[in-house]
């Protein structure tokens, strides 16, 4: 038996299931939230994306393409934004269904500029992520939220 904050073993697999199961639920309702909750999410996405291109470009890279993993092998500066992720996902999520916001499509999105099917070396892609982030956090609200929904939560 595993000990109060352990994980049994064999069950970070259906903790895995579960928390994508979740995410999966919410995505429709973050993609319905108000244009500064998806803000505050995406500048959380771009706060645990730099500080994981500091600590390891594999799980800048990871995190980007599947949310973070592995993350008690993060510093405790990455563990509190991942933290601080989750909790403004649910957030967002909640104000989604209280008020859904209708979403545009995005006419043109920042893109990263390789095949990502046959990507280059993590600390490359872990760049171009970074500098995508910057890309979208310069754009005006309205448009950071429906091109970070586009890229993150459309389905």
């Amino acid at each position: 038996m595993a000990e109060i904050g352990q994980v049994a073993p064999g069950a970070e697999l259906e903790l895995y299931t579960l928390a994508s199961d979740l995410l999966f639920s919410l995505s429709p309702k973050v993609a319905a939230a108000p244009d500064g909750a998806v803000v505050d999410l995406l500048k959380a996405h771009a706060d645990l994306i730099r500080q994981l291109a500091r600590e390891d470009a594999e799980a800048c890279v990871y995190a980007h393409y599947y949310g973070p993993q592995d993350v008690e092998s993060y510093s405790p500066e990455a563990k509190v934004l991942t933290d601080r992720l989750g909790a403004l996902t649910v957030i967002a999520a909640h104000q989604g269904q209280l008020t859904a916001t209708a979403r545009t499509p995005p006419s043109t999105a920042p893109t990263l500029p390789f095949d990502e099917e046959n990507p280059p070396a993590p600390e490359h892609v872990c760049a171009h992520i970074l500098d995508l982030y910057k890309q979208l956090l310069a754009l005006p609200p309205a448009e950071a939220a429906n091109a970070f929904i586009a890229m993150k939560y459309a389905p």
